[in-house]
């Protein structure tokens, strides 16, 4: 039986074939798991697997990965090395020859590193270089079910993870206290990272993409929970908004807003509509209500190998949903110098709808 990976190359090459594209040079984390089954980091030393199309890939990583390698049940074997003294040029170079791809296109993707650019063009002077971000990613878009059985495992992780972090929530208690019982809880149901754990209370809760910190939790404040974590490379990302002691009218009025905004966008996702049609939904509400100004971000992002990647539930994005997509659906209201109120869910699209691959509960919460 043809593995995953395998059967991701042979798209690949199809694809390739249309469009003039001799081969490729995948680099990045999430694509070198995706097409090579290749659980490195690529951090500042190059890691890439070479794809040609009539030939076996070729995966190049830091001699000091040799061992990892050996221990992964990998889908291709052509494995070359480098050590630090030596660089990754020449065995590039070896590679892509080898491959016979010293001339003809050569597609990279846009997050290449400038010093890896220089070193492929150098290894291969005559071969024009392409940026097939957009192939590569395209491929992706569409989840498998057990890609999405593997998400829905991570949503529910972090779903436990920001229970046990409201059971610690007190007023008092800091941000990060809270924020350590919900990645203690998380990486104890097997999740290998954290990406991020935000816990934002009170005034703090404005900023959507704010800094866990020491402020403490204080009576009537609007508390933002947002956490992405991984299983197996995949990502999930849930948000809830709680608050402390009591909740004013107007905070009230918030929270239900957004929540209804959420549910109406969640409601518009089936396969079909563009991506766009998705935020309309949302930010309809949010406008209606009053609040349209302070809708300040998309209203979703893709959800896969990447915590953000396409589609963008975003008010232009005309990309059309198709089944087995997956996003999240996360509208929001930030009063600035008070509170914000954002509530997210991870969504797949069917073949007539949608269903949650994570979710946390819905009922305003006050701790």
């Amino acid at each position: 039986m043809m593995s995953a990976p395998r059967r991701r190359v042979s798209k690949l090459r199809q694809l390739a074939e249309h469009q003039g594209i001799s081969g490729f040079v995948i680099s990045t984390t999430p694509n070198l798991r995706y097409y090579a089954g290749l659980s490195v980091i690529a951090a500042e030393r190059f890691v890439g697997t070479v794809i040609p199309l009539d030939s076996e890939p070729v995966t190049i990583v830091p001699e000091l990965e040799r061992q990892s390698l050996k221990d992964q049940r990998l889908p291709f074997k052509n494995i070359l090395t480098y050590t630090d003294a030596e660089g990754p040029r020449v065995v590039l170079e070896r590679a892509l020859r080898g491959a016979g791809l010293a001339r003809g296109t050569l597609g990279i993707e846009g997050f290449l590193p400038y010093k890896f650019f220089v070193a492929m063009s150098r290894a291969v002077p005559k071969a024009k270089l392409k940026d097939t971000s957009s192939i590569l990613l395209d491929l992706r878009l569409v989840k498998t079910r057990d890609e999405r059985e593997i998400m829905r495992a991570a949503a529910e992780a972090v779903r436990k993870g920001i229970d046990a972090g409201i059971e610690a929530v007190k007023v008092g208690a800091t941000e990060l206290e809270v924020s350590f019982e919900i990645e203690r809880e998380i990486k104890e149901l097997g999740c290998e990272a954290v990406p991020y754990c935000l816990v934002l209370t009170g005034k703090n809760s404005v900023y959507v993409h704010g800094i866990t910190s020491r402020t403490r939790i204080q009576k009537g404040d609007a508390l933002i929970i947002d956490v992405a974590a991984t299983r197996e490379g995949y990502f999930a990302d849930l948000t809830r908004t709680i608050f402390v002691g009591s909740a004013t009218a107007t905070q009230r009025k918030v929270y239900e807003t957004v929540h209804k905004a959420q549910e109406k966008a969640i409601r518009s996702v089936r396969p079909g509509i563009p991506a766009c049609k998705v935020d309309r939904a949302a930010r309809g509400v949010i406008e209606h209500a009053g609040y349209g100004k302070y809708f300040v971000h998309r209203t979703g992002h893709g959800l896969g190998l990447e915590v953000h990647e396409d589609p963008s539930l975003a008010e232009h994005c005309t990309t059309m949903l198709r089944a087995g997509m997956t996003f999240t659906v996360e509208p929001g209201i930030y009063l600035p110098h008070k509170y914000g109120v954002r509530i997210e869910d991870d969504i797949a699209v069917t073949g007539s709808g949608n269903i949650p691959l994570g979710q946390c509960p819905k009922d305003l919460l006050i701790v």
